[in-house]
């Protein structure tokens, strides 16, 4: 399908202004068209490329007309070149004068869709991910048609939530096309997760269009003085007895397949203080006898880089050899990596010797913390830093301390001991 880009072409005019242009990428060809806005030093980034607020607030009009067009005649332009594409969008009737004053507007999905593809520019492919399910789903509700932000009121997010709550049907690209998928109606929890990350990106718009110091108001609805998310419920229970580690443990599975592969990070990430799944599919052999790693969670939020320093113990060292440096050969990327665990997982969980239906991979970074508290009576604080978990409480103490991974040593044994008592 072809591919829209707002760029500004060839060297700024002696006022130091350039005419932005879209990119009509399409078959390896690249095709231009004029657009009527100037486009000044301040809305070009160090790279040379269009600032998402300047494409937000003076494209998302025209490009919001060019994708539905795109979008509507998607088979029809599969045989099409770069050049027909462009006359294509090029014909598509004036907009009326109400659309061109839309244009002044700031247009939500535009906003929306432009904040996602920075999240993954910027290496947070997971959240833009979650970000991506709410976007899509508005994409379905509003028929695939933008609106501004000033549209959206306490009444739109209520009725937007009914909307997730009922059977529906959206459009989703399927082998290069766009087809129809059925979806359930959401539960509290998804709601609640839709909904939060919908305030999320709405929050985005604000703190970015909005000027307060100046008096600069792009944005000035606030929806959530009415409108409240609904609490998440109670988190369902994906903490383990040890009995069951055990037995997860003990699997004589088929070697080489996806629930032995399953079972063996299950396993290393108990070992390894609950690292989640994302942090094993980028350790490398290092021979050592430490990992020492940045969360990728939340590294890019955390001011130390969510560094910690995990002993590779006696248990963690055979599967360590097994699987460090191998995986990011086997699988594109920690995403499929990810579906294969969650495939073998659900098998081994439906094991009648095992019988855990939702057995899951955070299942062993819950029962590792559960254990380190609860069975082993290590302080909540102390299990939270095995968890690389940012301890706000004491920001302005832990500036003087040390980081000290001895004790990080000390749960991490511990824990580990319990699947070797006797009886």
């Amino acid at each position: 399908m072809a591919k829209l880009t707002p760029v500004i072409l060839n060297a700024a005019t002696k006022e130091g202004t350039w005419t932005a242009k879209i990119r009509v990428g399409h078959k390896g060809e690249s095709k231009y068209i004029d657009t009527r806005q100037t486009v000044t030093t301040k809305d070009v980034d160090k790279s040379g490329s269009l600032k998402a607020s300047f494409i937000v607030k003076n494209l998302s009009g025209i490009l919001n007309r060019y994708e539905e067009e795109l979008n509507r005649r998607s088979t029809e332009i599969k045989s099409m070149t770069a050049e027909e594409v462009k006359t294509l969008l090029l014909n598509i009737d004036t907009p009326s004068e109400q659309e061109q004053e839309d244009e002044q507007n700031l247009y939500f999905l535009a906003f929306c869709k432009n904040y996602i593809d920075e999240l993954k520019a910027t290496g947070r492919a997971a959240t833009a991910k979650t970000m991506e399910t709410v976007y899509f789903s508005l994409q379905d509700y509003l028929n695939r048609q933008d609106i501004p932000t000033t549209a959206i009121t306490s009444k739109f997010l209520k009725d937007f939530e009914n909307y997730l709550r009922s059977p529906r049907i959206g459009l989703r690209m399927n082998q290069n096309e766009m087809r129809e998928k059925k979806f359930k109606p959401l539960e509290d929890r998804g709601v609640h997760n839709r909904m939060r990350d919908f305030r999320i990106m709405f929050n985005k718009a604000k703190e970015l269009y909005n000027d307060e110091e100046y008096g600069e108001i792009a944005v000035p609805n606030n929806p959530y003085k009415k409108y409240k998310v609904i609490a998440a419920p109670e988190s369902e229970q994906r903490v383990l007895e040890i009995s069951q580690v055990i037995k997860i443990r003990d699997l004589e599975l088929k070697p080489g397949g996806r629930m032995e592969m399953a079972r063996d990070l299950f396993m290393l990430s108990f070992y390894l203080c609950g690292m989640n799944a994302a942090d094993l599919y980028r350790l490398e052999g290092s021979g050592g006898k430490r990992i020492e790693y940045n969360r990728k969670k939340t590294e890019s939020r955390r001011r130390d880089k969510a560094f910690i320093s995990v002993s590779i113990i006696e248990q963690a060292a055979p599967l360590y050899d097994k699987y460090a440096g191998v995986l990011q050969r086997q699988y594109l990327s920690h995403g499929n990596l990810d579906r294969a665990i969650n495939y073998g997982l659900k098998k081994i969980g439906s094991l009648p010797e095992i019988n855990i239906p939702k057995l899951g991979f955070y299942y062993a970074r819950y029962t590792f913390a559960d254990a380190a508290r609860n069975i082993c009576k290590f302080h909540t604080e102390d299990v939270g830093r095995a968890l690389n978990h940012k301890d706000n409480t004491n920001k302005t103490t832990d500036i003087y301390i040390r980081k000290d991974w001895s004790i990080i040593d000390e749960i991490q044994q511990k824990v580990t001991a319990l699947l070797y008592l006797p009886g």
